[in-house]
């Protein structure tokens, strides 16, 4: 493998066992594997706890002990985490203005841009959305839903982000995730529906899912926006999912250097 920065995310305490396994998995390929661990509690359903972990994940690249500093750098997640991680895809380079007046800060509604930390974000079985049509005037379950999402954060979660999800996995998210309380999923996902998820991505990204049907409803939108569906045709499971990983890298690798 290139020289390469891997980044698993986790914010998900049932993701543990599964990046546990594809970490030993990945470090047999590559020695620059390190997870980014984000609290639940850290996460409250705003930009800025996604521009905070950019943060994090920029300060671990440009330490003095990171081996190369020029090497790209790919994000990884799975299930909900997944989920985030393109929140993170979508807000790099962004940062808010911020200006500093005696003893306050004032922080200004536009944003200045600085380079890129993300070369690449690997989505393994993300929640995507409610709404596959990638239809932004289809009235239907993605308007109720974005409706909730909004309300399962801040004062009134306790209120509105109590019960949980029916079959996620409907919606891309993987299946062995556990259950999916609404409270968690406001928390990672910034829109309710694909057609607002996908146009916002920057970085080459690739979605893991594991059914043909949902692929082929994002394939094509996907693929404008410098990014590839690939479909899992065994379970979420090592090392089935560790090979899948190293391709979809390989992929990311080619179209930097193609750029």
């Amino acid at each position: 493998m290139q020289a390469t920065r891997l980044f698993l995310l986790q914010t998900h305490a049932q993701d543990a066992a599964f990046l546990d396994a594809l970490t030993e998995f990945l470090k047999g390929f590559t020695d620059s594997v390190s997870r980014v661990m984000v609290s639940p509690d850290a996460l409250d359903g705003t930009d800025q706890a996604a521009l905070d972990t950019l943060a994090q994940i920029r300060a671990s690249t440009a330490s003095p002990a990171s081996s190369d500093t020029s090497a790209p750098t790919i994000l990884i997640a799975v299930g909900l985490s997944a989920s985030f991680a393109l929140w993170l895809d979508m807000l790099d380079r962004i940062r808010p203005k911020k200006t500093r007046i005696r003893h306050s800060t004032v922080i200004h509604p536009e944003v200045i841009e600085q380079p890129s930390v993300l070369s690449g974000v690997i989505a393994l079985a993300p929640f995507l959305g409610f709404d596959f049509s990638l239809s932004t005037a289809r009235l239907g379950p993605d308007r109720l839903a974005q409706w909730r999402l909004a309300r399962c954060r801040g004062a009134l979660a306790s209120l509105f982000g109590g019960g949980t999800v029916a079959a996620p996995q409907d919606h891309g998210c993987w299946s062995d995730q556990g259950p999916v309380r609404w409270a968690d999923l406001a928390r990672r996902l910034p829109f309710a529906s694909v057609a607002q998820t996908l146009p916002s991505l920057k970085r080459p990204t690739v979605l893991v899912l594991d059914a043909k049907a949902r692929a082929d409803q994002v394939e094509v939108q996907l693929c404008t926006l410098s990014g590839k569906v690939s479909v899992m045709d065994s379970p979420m499971a090592m090392p089935q999912v560790g090979h899948v990983t190293l391709a979809a890298v390989d992929w990311i690798h080619k179209g930097l250097g193609s750029t």
